[in-house]
């Protein structure tokens, strides 16, 4: 069949499939505000997107508000206990911003406040775990509010790549409950629990150094604890000491393995560097199996690390007949799985190994096991060496355990006793790991609760 003119299909139609600024480069750009809960990575696929939405030309302005939580000072002793929102101190432009605002205000560069206030459209991108963007858009609801842009709207971007328009206040529901829940518990906690920490006369560490004789228990780092807030910014920080209480002491040895199992293997051959199962140095052709990591040290030799469980595996007899028929002197050092699995990570990191108390899951706080169990956040692992520091719990260096001081015991004891309570937090938190909703009220009574009675307990207290 001939091809005419006629019968020929019409040519597509492209324009749709390139952002605004292309089709149209005059048109001025709107200004858009990008909250977002990580560094902004792939900003220009996200700038597209948003000018698509928009069919707009649009110029983003990436920021990461700084908050610091700030707590009240001077509140009457007959007011506590109190509950309520946190207030926190605001930066703008001073957290992971990236600033590529090309236009001017009254002739200069604006400020990240400048942006804010000749901002076009605000927006808030999901670029983060579902926790880390619930707090991000609590963050930035609580900084728009503050600069007046609370009865506002956001455009959020959702998995599917679509914008929705969200109230400001909106942003901060998921996160609300859960804030106010541990802003109220600090408040309380450095005012009641602290006037009995003092009576016992507690060493107050503020520097790293403070902390240095504690770094040979790797237990957990102790690089940016605050000394004591670091102990009251959680709830279960209080109910580890009541746990260790009920344990009598708690055997730690494994958070020092790694660091164990490198001194032992480095000591003859020199420090290593872990191989990949295809690493050209060994002319390996098969991979190496799960919990083996193969080690060469810095004078040619190498170490293969297992887990001890693995010995018998024969992919792992492999391994050992393929280095000998290539000449290659090696060890066989058996090791935990978690050693093995930290190497082959290349992660020496011996941070929340030991907060639940549990060796069967060291970074899960369960409770009494009624609830699910609760992921332990690092800054929560490494409040107990802050005890260590106030001496509420001795560490054995011979025995390798931990176990409450009598000055631990004594500041408990001044406790009412229904302040054991391994529970909190668990039972009101959903499946997605954050506060139900509808918990804000049942979270308000336990603290006026809980501080209550710890408060008739220590009133005498000068």
């Amino acid at each position: 069949m001939t091809v005419t003119a006629l019968s020929r299909p019409a040519a597509l139609d492209i324009s749709q499939y390139f952002a605004p600024e292309i089709i149209n480069p005059t048109k001025r750009k709107k200004l858009a505000m990008v909250f977002s809960g990580e560094t902004s990575k792939d900003n220009d696929d996200f700038t597209y997107g948003l000018s698509k939405h928009l069919d707009f030309p649009v110029q983003c302005y990436f920021e990461r508000p700084y908050l610091t939580r700030e707590l009240p000072r001077g509140i009457p002793w007959h007011n506590f206990p109190v509950v309520s929102d946190p207030y926190y101190r605001i930066s703008l432009g001073g957290n992971g911003s990236h600033r590529s605002v090309d236009f001017n205000v009254n002739g200069e560069k604006p400020t990240s406040e400048g942006v804010l206030e000749n901002a076009d459209v605000l927006v808030f991108r999901n670029n983060a775990s579902a926790r880390r963007c619930a707090q991000s858009a609590y963050e930035m609801a609580y900084a728009l509010e503050k600069f007046g842009h609370g009865q506002g709207y956001v455009l959020v971007d959702s998995e599917n790549g679509a914008f929705v328009s969200t109230p400001v206040a909106d942003l901060k529901k998921p996160m609300k409950a859960e804030l106010r829940f541990l802003y109220s518990y600090t408040v309380n906690f450095m005012a009641i629990a602290m006037k009995a920490a003092r009576a016992l006369e507690t060493d107050n560490p503020m520097r790293a150094r403070d902390f240095a004789p504690f770094e040979r228990v790797r237990l957990c780092g102790y690089q940016g604890i605050r000394a004591r807030a670091e102990i009251a910014s959680h709830p279960l920080a209080l109910q580890w000491l009541y746990r260790l209480r009920s344990l009598g002491s708690f055997d730690v040895s494994y958070a020092s393995e790694y660091h164990d199992f490198v001194a032992r293997v480095g000591g003859s051959s020199g420090e290593f560097h872990q191989v990949s199962p295809y690493s050209a140095q060994a002319d390996l052709t098969l991979p190496l199996p799960d919990g083996v990591a193969l080690l060469r040290h810095d004078d040619g030799n190498y170490t293969i690390a297992f887990d001890q469980e693995r010995e018998h595996d024969p992919v792992l007899a492999q391994l050992r007949t393929v280095l000998t028929g290539k000449g290659i002197k090696f060890d066989a050092v058996g090791t935990t799985a978690r050693v093995a699995r930290q190497l082959l990570d290349n992660s020496s990191d011996d941070g929340n190994r030991f907060f639940s108390l549990d060796h069967g899951a060291p970074t899960a706080w369960k409770g009494t096991g009624k609830h699910a169990p609760l992921a332990v956040a690092d800054d929560v692992a490494s409040a107990p060496l802050s005890y260590f520091a106030m001496k509420f719990v001795r560490y054995d260096e011979g025995a390798r355990t931990i176990a409450l001081s009598d000055k631990g015991h004594r500041f408990l004891d001044m406790l009412h006793p229904d302040c054991e309570d391994p529970d909190v937090m668990l039972r009101w938190i959903g499946d997605d790991g954050l506060f139900r909703d509808g918990v804000e009220r049942s979270c308000d009574e336990w603290i006026m609760r809980f501080f209550s009675k710890m408060k008739t307990r220590i009133n005498h207290i000068e």
